[in-house]
């Protein structure tokens, strides 16, 4: 199936996730691709 994301969406989630957590964006983007590589991006959008 095709899912379209809202790209203005995403960079908000991901910006509040990283100032919250206080970690850089490469450092959440490392953590995605070992915590997160099987899971659907639907839920994982839908904790942040």
């Amino acid at each position: 199936p095709i899912m379209l994301i809202n790209g203005k969406k995403v960079a908000e989630v991901v910006s509040q996730y990283i100032y919250r957590n206080n970690i850089t964006l490469e450092q959440y983007l490392a953590k995605l691709g070992t915590e997160q590589e099987y899971r659907n991006p639907e839920d994982i959008l839908k904790e942040e």
